[in-house]
């Protein structure tokens, strides 16, 4: 895990599969799923889909017997992130519908605010705007409640292209001023270059060059 912080893949890529070894060994299936989970997630960290998918589908088969469990909905999670990031939209929406069932069974909102933030996305690519919207309203509404400042950010941030997209530069430049005020409230600076991206291609669409410019 250190290693993979570091972002040292290679180096923790073998001490997973180490590991995943080590368990299976043992008869440990949860701890060999975890492992090759963790692999998934690296491997979607080079951009190698294909085998993320691969090693994730070997953690869900390890896990099947607690399909119910907050732990497979992790890696129902990962899998449709995985196929997001192939532009498989159709694969990527079974797989979040799954881990959503049990997170909402769960009451795990964290979790929730993170499926739905990433699932807007796929909604937003296949051209069904409205859940798109409707999901990102969701996770501003959850981080909100919950005092995530930093869901709010992300979900502002969302929620001022996709209304500038959609043609409603107003409520673009809201969501882009909201984000921006959440991010200097809790010194998260990550996101303010583009939040005032946003802002400023609002202004603009709004006529307003001066501003947008500044």
């Amino acid at each position: 895990n250190i290693q993979q912080e570091r972002s040292d893949y290679d180096s923790a890529i073998i001490s997973f599969t180490r590991a995943a070894k080590a368990a299976q060994l043992s008869g440990q299936k949860n701890i060999e799923a975890i492992a090759y989970n963790n692999i998934g997630q690296l491997m979607e960290g080079i951009k190698d889909y294909k085998e993320a998918i691969r090693y994730t589908s070997m953690a869900l088969e390890l896990d099947r017997e607690k399909k119910n469990s907050l732990e497979y909905a992790v890696y129902l999670l990962n899998m449709g992130n995985h196929y997001k990031s192939l532009k498989n939209a159709d694969s990527s929406m079974k797989y979040y519908n799954l881990a959503e069932k049990i997170y909402s069974t769960a009451h795990d909102s964290v979790a929730l605010i993170q499926l739905m933030y990433n699932r807007a996305f796929v909604y937003a690519n296949t051209g069904k705007m409205f859940k798109a919207l409707a999901d990102l309203i969701l996770v501003l509404d959850f981080s909100r409640r919950y005092n995530s400042t930093e869901g709010q950010i992300y979900a502002c941030n969302a929620l001022s292209e996709l209304m500038l997209s959609n043609g409603n530069p107003e409520k673009a430049l809201d969501y882009a001023n909201e984000g921006i005020a959440r991010a200097y409230s809790s010194n998260n600076y990550q996101q303010l270059p583009v939040l005032y991206n946003e802002k400023s291609a609002a202004l603009k669409a709004q006529g307003n060059y001066q501003a947008a410019f500044m």
